[in-house]
């Protein structure tokens, strides 16, 4: 057997002490939408270093994101947001924040708005569009490990089914 293999990954990590810092320069100026929960968003606001990155930056906030994020959530939140347009999504969370950011990443890039998200995803290679937004995952807790990968996990409630996006 070969031990030969290849691996790709686009994504950029950026990792240490102090990393939020990096983020203010990356957006500063840009029209972000920005994913967290209810709690995490009274935490942003109340961090010194995000303070000082929302006074440079225009977040649009999207802080009603269910533990476990399915269709009629990411079409509620992409509805909501269909007329915007961003720079960067960013996801400051768990799993549940982070996936639905990416997807939603997906659902509201310029080639595919007005399209329900639910037939983006039953057809081929979203993830190759040109038009996607960035997303900038900053997780608050281990174990999902959504913040290395382009993968989300989004539940379809209608047949009980999983779907990785």
């Amino acid at each position: 057997m070969s031990k030969d293999w290849l691996h790709y990954n686009p994504v950029r990590i950026h990792f240490g002490r102090g990393i939020r810092r990096v983020l203010g320069h990356e957006i500063s100026g840009k029209r972000c939408l920005f994913f967290t929960s209810k709690r995490g968003h009274q935490k942003i606001i109340e961090d010194p270093v995000m303070r000082s990155i929302q006074d440079a930056t225009k977040f649009t906030w999207v802080d009603s994101i269910n533990s476990y994020p399915n269709l009629d959530s990411i079409q509620e939140i992409t509805n909501a947001h269909a007329s915007e347009v961003f720079d960067y999504i960013i996801g400051w969370g768990g799993g549940s924040v982070i996936d639905s950011a990416k997807s939603c990443s997906i659902a509201l890039a310029p080639e595919l708005k007005g399209i329900p998200f639910d037939k983006i995803i039953s057809a081929a290679p979203y993830h190759e569009l040109k038009g996607k937004m960035p997303v900038i995952s900053i997780p608050t807790t281990a174990g999902t490990g959504t913040e290395v990968t382009p993968y989300a996990t989004i539940w379809d409630n209608r047949v009980k089914k999983k779907l990785s996006v």
